[in-house]
């Protein structure tokens, strides 16, 4: 699992799609789903705040969400779309809670995340973007961004070939 700075080092430009959708609300956070998995194997899916702050990233969770990455640490987040249904996802592991030294330090740089009940870094083993050209119009097409851990990053379009194994699906 690697964490956000060392994706971005791996992967600047995936790392730039991101940050334009991920921070849908200020500079340093915004709203993305989170899917997580349930007791009985059946997945999760529900809106949460994420951040970037101090080269790492975060969301906030409580409540059933909070519980399933207690009891299963995997995950996989999804922004929202943006325009012409631009999308970024990552998927891996979530970390432990953050504690209090670390959400003070987290706090000074973002105050509205000190009133999160819990806080945990996303690492992460997967990523790809999704931008569409030309949307709506009938030559519309994809170009898609994915990071692999252990595998680097590839680029397709509808003209290029997808790559020999479906890593869109992060």
């Amino acid at each position: 699992m690697r964490s956000w700075k060392e994706v971005v080092e791996d992967a600047a430009d995936l790392a730039d799609a991101a940050r334009s959708l991920l921070l849908n609300c200020a500079p340093a956070w915004g709203i993305a789903l989170l899917g997580t998995v349930r007791a009985d194997g059946s997945p999760r899916i529900g809106p949460l705040c994420v951040y970037l702050l101090d080269e790492r990233l975060y969301v906030t969770v409580e409540g059933w969400k909070e519980r399933d990455l207690q009891r299963d640490a995997r995950y996989f987040l999804h922004s929202y779309w943006g325009e012409g249904q631009d999308e970024f996802a990552v998927s891996g592991e979530a970390g432990s809670p953050i504690d209090h030294e670390v959400r003070a330090q987290l706090a000074d740089l973002e105050p509205r995340i000190r009133h999160s009940p819990v806080i945990r870094e996303l690492l992460i083993d997967s990523a790809h973007a999704v931008t569409y050209r030309n949307f709506p119009n009938p030559d519309m097409y994809a170009e898609v961004i994915a990071w692999r851990e252990g595998e680097g990053t590839r680029r397709w379009n509808r003209v290029d070939p997808p790559p020999p194994e479906d890593v869109g699906s992060a």
